[in-house]
């Protein structure tokens, strides 16, 4: 019975010492995360503000330790007297409110009431805790309502509808479509950052490896990290040594067409201007075979000039000799396993593409493979490899010019900084009181497709008793404002951003006027603010996204109404180019942004970039952000639900959908799209097909006028 009553006893504290130790281990471990979680809201808005100051110092002298320091004085110290300032205009609601009626109160507590003195400083300490991210409250705080984590977000968001809207241009592009999904980098590898600049896809840079060949090679990296991410930095490296061999090799290229076309055709003199650009339209204008020469020309000469130069590297580098690197694959191997840089060398690429051009065997190779038929295969190859090459230049395509545009603007501290700020402050604001003016603004409609509520809860016309076509849109409209207005924002302020044009900051007597003088002051006098340019600007946005408009819009049609409201779609377009409302709301908004400096008026130039004062202006132009969105987002919500009920608008003279019946004939554009393809169905062959594809994406739960049948 004792040895019993020990082994009990002795279980019994082995559960408690057990339990002790799990419960020392949970504390530790929720310890360790929390304190990781607040250290990593700390650097992200480090990181934040750092970026935003960073941008500001281009080009400004590195300042040493002790005039940092007197600089963060100074900041300081215009920040606290700023805020002064401001406490002495509050109203009396906000006096009370205010951090010198706490002051006051402390003075009197400590006083007064000696025994709350350490219960007001403890509060006081938290806050101030609170403020700096040093605890776990701070931390979820930044972590949910920062702009460094909003802009985070932001560019998670930005990029998914970037390459979504490249999804949707590459829809009428299904040549290109096809090669982006065979080669993963093609695309990355070619796309110019600068016009006219293309840098080709290769095989030493990773842009011609088949989509297999990357899986490969990414499931080797859960092995072996190592040689993944040396393969990664040889690719990187590799593209600023193919750029200069790329460019030598083009005025190589050009000399052996002036060969081929005996000097004398008017088709070089044509070419004379355009010898530092791949692709230019004047190459698009040479004979068939003239391209073909230059295409296949230029491409031996970069392969073999890359291959001389990376085998001379890699003597100088080591005692290999280079027959032991007889093929590419060993060549790029040996450089990724050898840790070798491929520009770490004073080997100079241009000499060898040059002496690879004077060998007289390649330009024969080139003249065999134009001239006979048995190449045909490598000359289509070459000479589509170049047509996708310019497809893909943003001087040609647009669409890939704003791809390239939002990722050039998404690296830029003070453009995502504008966006994200826009977009957040607008959601506040625009939502809300967008669905109390939806009620408002369409609560007399009686008829057509925006009149509110139904007595169905799902028909054609509604779901859950309210407008498909109202409230339906409205959640699409959120949805597509969450991911897309960042990315239309920045895109939109290119053309300002090149100009310098944001943040003027007010001078003289304009310094000492409120923020609403310096911003009407802009709106009328500012010479890059023009209605005509934002409209244009704007204009051309629009019409470059037609088509990939077109793809969203049949996704959220069909997914809403079942069909693409053609209607809406086309009378949406001619809104947009034929009414100044596009331009004057983008001259509205922009103002903003060039007005925005005024908080900085009273700051030393040298101060701007100081990080206290960054992050200060950043705060300050938010509030203002917020009171003028409230402005801007009544004027923009009552437009657009009186444009959007205009277009739906039944009269008793044309009945539904009045304005279209008025703009296109008596009939509505989806009326006359059905005449036209059921007419051509009963005369031209194979035309039934698109008949029928149109009145699948065009016609169902269609009731606002009559169809003609479907052709038999």
């Amino acid at each position: 019975s004792k040895l019993l009553g020990f082994l009990i006893t002795f279980k019994h504290y082995n559960l408690r010492q057990n339990y002790s130790d799990l419960k020392d281990l949970i504390k530790t471990t929720i310890s360790s995360a929390t304190q990781s979680f607040i250290q990593r809201q700390q650097d992200l808005q480090t990181a934040y503000i750092s970026a935003l100051s960073d941008e500001k110092k281009i080009g400004a002298a590195e300042l040493s330790a002790d005039e940092l320091i007197e600089e963060n004085r100074l900041a300081q110290e215009f920040i606290d007297n700023f805020e002064k300032e401001m406490a002495n205009r509050k109203t009396l609601i906000r006096r009370l409110t205010s951090s010198s009626m706490w002051v006051t109160l402390s003075n009197f507590v400590s006083l007064e009431m000696p025994t709350l003195t350490s219960a007001y400083r403890s509060t006081q300490n938290a806050v101030q805790r609170f403020k700096n991210i040093e605890n776990f409250a701070g931390a979820m705080a930044h972590f949910l309502f920062s702009f460094a984590s909003f802009t985070k977000s932001g560019l998670f968001y930005t990029t998914t509808w970037n390459y979504f809207f490249l999804v949707r241009a590459l829809v009428y592009k299904p040549k290109l479509a096809l090669t982006f999904m065979f080669f993963p980098n093609y695309f990355r590898r070619s796309v110019a950052t600068e016009l006219g600049k293309v840098t080709p896809p290769s095989f030493w840079n990773g842009g011609t490896r088949w989509f297999w060949q990357e899986i490969s090679l990414r499931f080797d990296s859960i092995k072996d990290k190592e040689y993944f991410e040396q393969t990664k930095k040889f690719e990187a490296e590799i593209v600023e040594v193919e750029k200069t061999a790329n460019s030598v090799a083009l005025r190589e290229a050009y000399k052996a067409l002036q060969r081929y076309l005996k000097f004398k055709s008017s088709e070089v003199l044509k070419l004379s201007s355009h010898k530092e650009n791949l692709t230019s339209d004047a190459f698009k204008n040479l004979s068939y075979d003239a391209k073909s020469l230059f295409t296949v020309y230029y491409d031996k000469l970069v392969e073999v000039s890359m291959s001389v130069y990376l085998r001379r590297v890699a003597e100088v580098e080591t005692d290999t000799v280079s027959t032991e690197l007889s093929t590419r694959s060993d060549i790029k191997n040996w450089f990724i396993h050898e840790k070798v840089s491929p520009s770490s060398s004073d080997i100079s690429i241009d000499s060898i593409v040059r002496e690879v051009a004077a060998d007289p065997e390649l330009y024969e190779q080139a003249t065999e493979v134009v001239e006979r038929s048995n190449h045909f295969i490598e000359k289509q190859v070459s000479r589509q490899r170049h047509i996708s090459y310019w497809n893909l230049d943003p001087m040609h395509s647009k669409q890939f010019g704003r791809f390239v545009n939002a990722e050039k603007q998404m690296k830029k501290p003070s453009a995502m900084a504008r966006a994200v700020r826009a977009n957040i402050v607008g959601l506040i604001v625009d939502k809300p009181m967008e669905l109390a003016l939806l009620f408002l603004l369409v609560a007399g409609i009686t008829d057509g497709p925006n009149k509110p509520l139904w007595d169905s809860m799902f028909s054609q016309d509604s779901a859950f008793y309210l407008s498909r076509n109202v409230f339906m849109g409205y959640i699409a409209g959120l949805i597509t404002n969450i991911f897309a207005d960042v990315w239309v924002k920045v895109q939109r302020d290119v053309r300002l951003d090149s100009l310098d044009g944001f943040d003027q900051i007010p001078k003289g007597e304009m310094a000492k006027k409120p923020f609403r003088s310096w911003y009407w002051h802009i709106f009328a006098t500012d010479k890059n603010n023009r209605l005509i340019d934002q409209h244009m600007n704007d204009a051309k946005l629009i019409y470059h996204n037609m088509g990939p408009a077109f793809v969203l819009m049949t996704v959220i049609g069909m997914a809403t109404l079942g069909r693409v409201d053609l209607d809406f779609y086309t009378l949406g377009y001619v809104t947009a180019f034929f009414l100044p409302f596009t331009g004057l709301s983008a001259k509205i908004e922009q103002t903003f942004d060039i007005a925005s400096g005024w908080v900085l008026r009273n700051i030393p130039k040298n101060l701007h970039s100081n990080p206290l004062i960054v992050k200060w202006a950043n705060k300050e132009i938010t509030k203002l952000r917020m009171s003028f969105q409230i402005y801007n987002k009544l004027y923009e919500n009552v437009l657009g639900q009186f444009l959007g009920n205009l277009m739906a608008i039944s009269t008793t003279m044309s009945g539904t959908r009045a304005l279209s019946r008025i703009l296109f004939g008596g009939k509505t554009v989806t009326e006359r799209l059905i005449e036209t393809t059921t007419a051509a169905a009963e005369h031209i062959p194979g035309a039934k097909f698109i008949d029928s594809a149109c009145r699948v994406l065009f016609t169902n739960n269609y009731n606002s006028g009559t169809l003609p049948p479907p052709p038999k």
